[in-house]
């Protein structure tokens, strides 16, 4: 009888620990999943900033040249040469 009774408490055990550490495994699953999308999103932004680097560089090393302080002024400060029309697109 008390041998029974051991085998029954001990599937329970095991059981109980199977329950848990399914629950952590899924748990752990979704921290990856969510962890690996942050990843994805950081590398995107890290290589939109390695294109605007390499844009500045770029004004960096012809800062000289007129029509590149032109397209800077432009950019950057909305300023248009004296005979240019702006045009702005507005949605609705």
């Amino acid at each position: 009888m008390k041998l029974k009774k051991a085998d029954a408490i001990t599937k329970i055990v095991i059981l109980l620990l199977l329950i848990f550490s399914i629950a952590g495994i899924s748990s752990i699953r979704a921290k990856t999943e969510a962890l690996r999308s942050q990843i994805a999103a950081l590398e995107q932004e890290a290589a939109n900033l390695e294109i605007e680097n390499a844009e500045l560089q770029y004004y960096v090393d012809h800062k000289d040249d007129d029509s590149i302080i032109g397209s800077i002024a432009r950019k950057y400060w909305g300023y248009v040469n004296p005979n240019e029309k702006v045009f702005y697109h507005t949605e609705n």
